[in-house]
């Protein structure tokens, strides 16, 4: 089976520690250690020692990836389309994904924040970008044109908020920035793009918002509000670092 980014499938059952169990044989036979895969597939060394573990699964895009380095195929990697299992395969977890509602969502990378602050944003909409993730939410409808993956550069939100990490982002329209508060957002300003935590919205009384870091080590900033270009809310975390 071929599968592709807009190809609408119904619902399979992936065999995770199935899939844990193949990639561990194929990187051995391949003398592929999981830093090296890793690196070769664009993630991080923990999610790749999760899908050998039997944790997680990668995702579509990932799987193509993952089945041409190793020289398989996606069918291999995930037992698509197999019979109900039998004997010792009969006790492996299984999870149930619905590929049709997988979206590729612009990832605005840290290589690729410095195109974001030197791009005019229309209406704050990200069709120049390149890079993108592929997600699946089972209680959230993703919309490429509203949310976004964000990849966090620097500690600034730890303990939480890791460096490397990438976290979903929905777009605020411009005229409801002066009302949001309490919660996490991406915020391109001026000449910078930050992601930062607002506690309490000024814009209204004193014409500026106040960006606080969660780590201690970093004090609030100052933002006036005719700088504010676009803003995105923070809805969760969907990959980060373990160390």
């Amino acid at each position: 089976m071929v599968l592709t980014d807009n190809m609408v499938i119904p619902y399979k059952y992936f065999f995770v520690e199935h899939t844990g169990v193949i990639l561990k044989e194929l990187m051995k036979a391949k003398g592929l250690k999981q830093n090296r895969l890793a690196e070769l597939i664009g993630v991080t060394p923990q999610s790749v020692t999760d899908w050998v573990k039997g944790r997680t699964l990668p995702d579509v895009r990932k799987l193509q990836e993952l089945a041409r380095i190793l020289g398989t195929s996606v069918d291999v990697l995930t037992q698509l389309g197999e019979p109900e299992p039998t004997g010792s395969i009969s006790r492996i977890s299984r999870v149930k994904v619905d590929l049709s509602r997988t979206k590729n969502l612009p990832l605005i990378s840290i290589r690729g924040q410095a195109s974001i602050v030197e791009k005019s944003l229309e209406g704050c909409q990200l069709q120049f970008i390149e890079d993108f993730y592929q997600l699946f939410l089972p209680d959230i409808e993703l919309d490429e044109k509203k949310h976004v993956i964000v990849e966090v550069e620097g500690d600034s939100m730890e303990p939480d908020i890791k460096n490397r990490a990438k976290v979903l982002g929905a777009s605020v329209a411009s005229q409801n920035i002066k009302y949001e508060s309490n919660a996490v957002f991406a915020i391109l300003y001026a000449e910078r793009f930050v992601l930062k935590r607002v506690k309490t919205n000024d814009i209204i009384e004193k014409g500026r918002l106040v960006l606080h870091s969660d780590n201690d080590r970093y004090g609030p900033m100052s933002v006036d509000a005719n700088d504010i270009k676009c803003m995105w809310k923070i809805l969760r975390i969907v990959d980060s670092p373990v160390y």
